[in-house]
C-alpha cells in the first residue's frame, strides 16, 4: 500500500550542497512536496578528486568510503528530526565522480518532475555554482526552482506569486498550476517591453486578482525587477524556461547567470512541457 502511494506521487529531486545545506532549505522543500502531492529524492554528489588525493586505488577507494559513511550520517541525522510522515517522503542518493555526469544520469534514472536547487552566493564557486544551475536549466526539460535559503513555501497559503513575462494561462494543466492555486494572496505581473511601446506603469486588478509592473527593457532591467520583487515581499518568481533564453533585443541582461545571481528570490523556471528528463 505505501509503494502504491509512493509511485503515484509527484517526484521532487532535491540536488543538495552539504557546504551550504541547511535544515531550513530541507522544510521548504518538504512543503512543497505536500502541496504539490510529492516525495523528494535527496541527492549529493562529490568529485572523487576532492576527496582522495593518493594515486594508490586502495587509498582512494578508502577514502571514498569514510566519506560515504560521513555523508550518510549527516542525512541520517537531518531526517531523524522529522516526524515519521514526513520521513517517509524522503529519500537520498550519494554519489561520485564528474559532477553533470552524475546529475545527469540521476535524472534520468529518477526522473523527477521537479528539480529543486539552491540559491548560489554570487559569484560563489562550488557544487551548485559551478555552472550547474544553467546546465540544469539548459538541458533538464521540466520544472526547475533555484531556493533562496531564507524562502518560503507556507502551507497555509500565505506564499506570495510573481509572474515575470507570462500569465497564469501559460500554466494550466502543468504542475505550477497547483503552487499557483495555493497561494491566497493576490498574483504580482513583472513585464519587460520595449521603451517605444510602453511606459513603466502600475495597475491593480481585483477581479483578476493581479497587481501588473512594467518595465523598460534596458541593462537595469533584472535589478529594477528585483527591487519591486523585494518591495512587493514575493517568495517565488515563475518564469518560462523561453524568457531566459539569449534573446538578440536584451543580449546578456536576461541570461540565466544574471537573473540567478541578481533576482533577490528564489525562482521557479517552467519549461511547460511534459517531456521530462535530459534532452
Amino acid at each position: 500500500m505505501i509503494m502504491e502511494q509512493l509511485t503515484s506521487k509527484k517526484k521532487i529531486l532535491f540536488l543538495c550542497d552539504l557546504e551550504r545545506y541547511s535544515d531550513k532549505m530541507l522544510k521548504n522543500s518538504i512543503n512543497l512536496a505536500k502541496i504539490l502531492n510529492a516525495r523528494i529524492e535527496m541527492f549529493y554528489v562529490k568529485k572523487v578528486t576532492d576527496i582522495a588525493k593518493a594515486d594508490n586505488q586502495f587509498s582512494v577507494m578508502r577514502e571514498m568510503s569514510h566519506d560515504f559513511i560521513d555523508s550518510n550520517k549527516f542525512f541520517e541525522e537531518s531526517l531523524s528530526a522529522l516526524s515519521d510522515e514526513e520521513r517517509n517522503l524522503i529519500s537520498y542518493t550519494i554519489g561520485y565522480g564528474n559532477i553533470k555526469d552524475e546529475v545527469s544520469w540521476h535524472i534520468k534514472s529518477f526522473n523527477p518532475d521537479v528539480i529543486v536547487m539552491g540559491k548560489r552566493k554570487r559569484k560563489a564557486v562550488s557544487f551548485i555554482g559551478d555552472s550547474l544551475t544553467e546546465f540544469v536549466i539548459n538541458n533538464y526539460d521540466g520544472e526547475v526552482v533555484i531556493a533562496r535559503e531564507d524562502g518560503r513555501f507556507d502551507l497555509d497559503g500565505n506564499i506570495s506569486l510573481g509572474l515575470f513575462n507570462t500569465d497564469e494561462n501559460s500554466f494550466k494543466e502543468t504542475i505550477a498550476e497547483t503552487l499557483i492555486g495555493h497561494s491566497k494572496k493576490p498574483l504580482k505581473h513583472f513585464r519587460s517591453m520595449k521603451a517605444s511601446t510602453i511606459e513603466r506603469l502600475e495597475k491593480a486588478d481585483k477581479t483578476l486578482r493581479k497587481v501588473e509592473y512594467i518595465f523598460e527593457q534596458n541593462a537595469t532591467l533584472v535589478k529594477n525587477i528585483s527591487k519591486y520583487v523585494s518591495l512587493n515581499k514575493v517568495n517565488l518568481l515563475c518564469l518560462e524556461k523561453k524568457t531566459i533564453s539569449r534573446d538578440s533585443t536584451l543580449g546578456s541582461t536576461m541570461g540565466i547567470g544574471n537573473l540567478v545571481d541578481n533576482l533577490n528570490v528564489s525562482l521557479w523556471i517552467s519549461s511547460r512541457g511534459n517531456n521530462y528528463g535530459i534532452q
